[in-house]
């Protein structure tokens, strides 16, 4: 049985993943991954996350385990990404000590070294380097999106699921310096999680009207109103120090991605960020605390 401690139990079993999260549909007390130990925490990301290699990326997201490879695209400029523990005045990790930011420009806040304000943007020097990776709607403000971008970033990571695991979830917070003055027009930075499954194939971050995260997306809430015009802002208090604050941008405020999976399988997940229409006024997400999760869901879904 190769260590199995419960053969009447499929998602009970050396490969599985410790669950302790009674909302998953199981009960307390259950030894998930046959190690004589039960609702045991996850193993730290001790140091994981101490280098600037892509492995060092995952870790900062709470991925310590299970990664069968992990690297940055090219190409990106080394200045476009960076593990914090801090972004901004209000902005902390929702798991651990760290997160990652990842940007079309320089991926610093208002007290990083190298920080430049994002209304005036980093040009790269590179761009219409690759395709858009998945087009936006073929109606309403995705139509005006360009075939190609600039200033593109992505993250790349190969996972060996758990045995138990059905779905997957992570927490991201997107943030532009083109709101609002941008809003449905060629000029459109945007963020896209692309997964890799059996279970999904595409973009999973997106809003109910299938949006990809960008200036044009419902979440995008966290913002100065424009002055005389209808808007769902709530303010940008939240944004002090990030430097897309004192109405030249706005963001969606954190929100949860989660995705269905099949256990076993080894997917690929990649974070993406970039340019469209110009290499300049930069945008920036930040990204954490990735978990697997044992209940199954049928669809791709984001909330905040």
């Amino acid at each position: 049985d190769h260590g199995d401690c419960d053969d009447a139990q499929p998602f009970v079993n050396p490969d599985a993943v410790e669950v302790r999260e009674t909302d998953d549909g199981q009960p307390e007390g259950v030894d998930n991954d046959c190690d004589n130990m039960t609702d045991e925490e996850e193993p730290a990301c001790e140091g994981a996350s101490s280098g600037s290699d892509a492995y060092s990326y995952a870790g900062a997201i709470g991925l310590c385990e299970r990664i069968a490879s992990a690297r940055f695209e090219a190409p990106t400029d080394l200045r476009a990404r960076r593990i914090v523990s801090e972004f901004g005045a209000v902005y902390t990790p929702r798991q651990g000590e760290e997160m990652i930011a990842i940007s079309t420009g320089i991926a610093a806040d208002e007290n990083d070294s190298g920080f430049k304000d994002p209304e005036n943007g980093t040009d790269f020097g590179y761009g219409n380097v690759h395709m858009h990776p998945d087009p936006g709607p073929a109606m309403g403000c995705g139509d005006a999106d360009p075939a190609e971008v600039n200033d593109y970033a992505e993250l790349r990571l190969e996972l060996q699921v758990p045995t138990n695991a059905q779905s997957f979830s992570f927490d991201f917070n997107f943030m532009s310096s083109e709101y609002p003055e941008f809003v449905c027009t060629t000029f459109n930075d945007t963020f896209v999680a692309l997964l890799e499954s059996g279970a999904f194939k595409g973009n999973v971050s997106f809003d109910a009207m299938g949006n990809p995260v960008s200036i044009n997306v419902a979440f995008f809430t966290v913002c100065y109103p424009p002055p005389g015009i209808p808007s769902a802002c709530n303010g940008d208090d939240d944004l002090a120090g990030t430097g897309y604050d004192d109405a030249v941008g706005g963001g969606t405020g954190w929100l949860t991605t989660t995705s269905p999976i099949v256990p076993g399988e080894k997917m690929v997940l990649r974070f993406i960020i970039f340019d469209e229409g110009d290499h300049i006024l930069d945008s920036t997400v930040l990204i954490d605390n990735f978990r697997w999760h044992l209940k199954a869901v049928e669809v791709p879904t984001t909330e905040g």
